[in-house]
């Protein structure tokens, strides 16, 4: 018989530490009788075109074993291609050349701007850890502007480096640039977003921040295009120093690794292609006895494999500030509330009837509830709340009684949500 074996090319080579048994993924594959899915073969070992092939594989699979747990899938294609002799085994390849440069990556963009140092700094980590990483952002700062998009403008775009693109534009017009499958960044240059990561945002988005905020909306963009998305934010005005860009760097390496590794080998909707209600939209949420859930056991198709359908899916996002002296801890928060007083400042009326106006500034009014990110980052907590892409009562909101889980945290995994650090499982569509 014939073992299909899917492969999974990373940002270095070939992933089998995955393959236990025949499946179908979605673009490149080779039929192999007899493969053990380990990094070793026991098969073809004497055929002088397969063999090289094989030990190649095989030898960068272990040097990068790390890296290549988060991958590609791509799909059998047995009908096409070279065949080959071996015995009584046989090698299909299918060869795909434009579909096997497509490669997830991460989109990355903020609201400060394409040459923030956050940003940067962040983008080179990433890389470092063996992400592939493609920046879309702002040309100029765009903080507060909110959901703000620039329609029927011609907004300039510039590719600075392969991977480097800035938008004379708001962040939400650089999702829409990157992500949009006709003629949007993406698709003319083969790639295929898995995660977006919105910042590192300089200063904090608590609160009712999240309703200006440039890089919550750059991340609620993306959940629109049914992809998952993080929102990150340094919440400090302070100059900041290389010791607090490292502690605020490895606080968010640290979520964009679980959120990464919680996703389904393909997004269930991505580009949502597709607008349907599924489980997590529906409430009261019912546990598979019929009864309705009150534990936070990880049930398959309990809540919490509900949340990770839901952050899948688009409909549920992170919002992640980190305080400027972090103590190395996650709080799972709540929005907490804020209220900005005495913020306008007005110059005399002139003759013409004509005044300046400025908007900034002003007092800062807290109400301190416990659990909320404002109490979190006082305390030197980095908070993360797990909040709605969708409006309230927006028919794709994820239902009440699924979200009341995503407040559990796991004290093992330094607090970080239950439902992002808990065994994760594929996620049906």
């Amino acid at each position: 018989e014939e073992l299909t074996w899917v492969m999974r090319e990373g940002c270095c080579g070939i992933n089998f530490e995955s393959i236990r048994e025949p499946m179908v993924s979605n673009r490149l594959s080779f039929v192999i009788e007899n493969l053990v899915g380990t990094g070793r073969v026991n098969c073809c070992k004497d055929n002088l075109f397969v063999r090289p092939l094989l030990d190649n594989f095989c030898s960068i699979y272990r040097s990068n074993q790390r890296k290549l747990k988060r991958s590609l899938v791509y799909k059998v294609d047995a009908n096409r291609g070279v065949s080959c002799s071996v015995g009584l085994n046989r090698i299909q390849m299918g060869l795909e050349s434009e579909e096997l440069a497509v490669k997830d990556v991460i989109l990355l963009t903020n609201d400060d701007g394409y040459d923030s140092i956050l940003l940067l700094k962040l983008k080179e980590r990433l890389t470092e850890v063996g992400y592939d990483v493609v920046t879309v952002a702002p040309a100029k700062d765009q903080s507060a502007c909110g959901q703000k998009l620039n329609m029927n403008k011609e907004l300039e775009l510039i590719q600075h480096t392969k991977d480097m693109f800035s938008l004379d534009g708001s962040p939400s017009d650089c999702v829409i640039a990157a992500l949009e499958k006709n003629n949007g960044i993406f698709t003319r240059n083969s790639y295929r977003a898995r995660l977006v990561v919105s910042g590192i945002n300089r200063g904090p988005n608590l609160g009712s921040d999240v309703f200006y905020s440039g890089t919550f909306a750059a991340a609620r963009q993306a959940g629109y295009y049914g992809i998952p998305a993080i929102a990150t934010s340094f919440a400090s005005y302070e100059k900041l120093d290389s010791e607090m860009i490292q502690s605020t760097i490895d606080a968010v390496i640290q979520v964009i690794e679980f959120a990464w590794n919680v996703l389904p080998s393909s997004l269930p909707n991505l580009l949502r292609t597709e607008l349907a209600l599924r489980d997590h939209h529906h409430e009261p949420y019912e546990s598979r006895n019929g009864n309705e859930s009150t534990g936070i056991q990880d049930e398959a198709n309990g809540p919490l494999d509900l949340l990770r359908a839901a952050f899948s899916h688009g409909d549920l996002l992170l919002n992640l500030n980190v305080p400027r002296d972090w103590n190395g801890k996650f709080s799972v928060s709540t929005l907490g509330t804020l209220v900005y007083r005495d913020v306008l400042q007005v110059k005399d009326t002139a003759s013409d009837g004509r005044s300046s106006v400025r908007i900034g500034g002003g007092k800062l009014i807290t109400m301190h509830h416990p659990k909320t990110d404002v109490t979190a980052i006082e305390d030197n907590f980095a908070s993360v709340s797990t909040l709605n892409s969708w409006p309230e009562t927006h028919p794709l909101q994820v239902a009440a009684d699924i979200m009341k889980h995503s407040l559990h945290s796991c004290e093992k995994n330094n607090g970080l949500p239950l439902w992002l650090v808990s065994k994760s499982r594929d996620i049906e569509s």
